[in-house]
């Protein structure tokens, strides 16, 4: 492993916090009754925010679905979809 490189340990924690922080948004987003205009630009606020400051550990993918639609695509190593899709 290169010096600096992140451990499967720091990807997995960092997928947790986004993907925690996307659902957590979408809640909130839901159970307020915000308006759709507000909570599409909640959403897109939050998700940008963690793909800029997680995304360079984890590979961004915070959303599972589209962990396993790549993975089964065959364009994301399977222990990435693992990572992701298990938070």
């Amino acid at each position: 492993m290169a010096e600096g490189e992140a451990t499967i340990y720091n990807k997995l924690i960092a997928e947790f916090i986004g993907t925690f922080m996307l659902v957590f948004t979408i809640c909130c987003c839901v159970l307020s009754g915000a308006s759709p205009a507000f909570a599409a630009l909640a959403i897109a606020s939050v998700l940008m925010v963690m793909i800029y400051s997680l995304g360079l550990v984890s590979g961004g993918n915070f959303n599972p679905a589209v962990s396993v639609a790549i993975a089964l695509a065959q364009q994301l190593h399977w222990v990435s979809k693992l990572s992701s899709s298990s938070c």
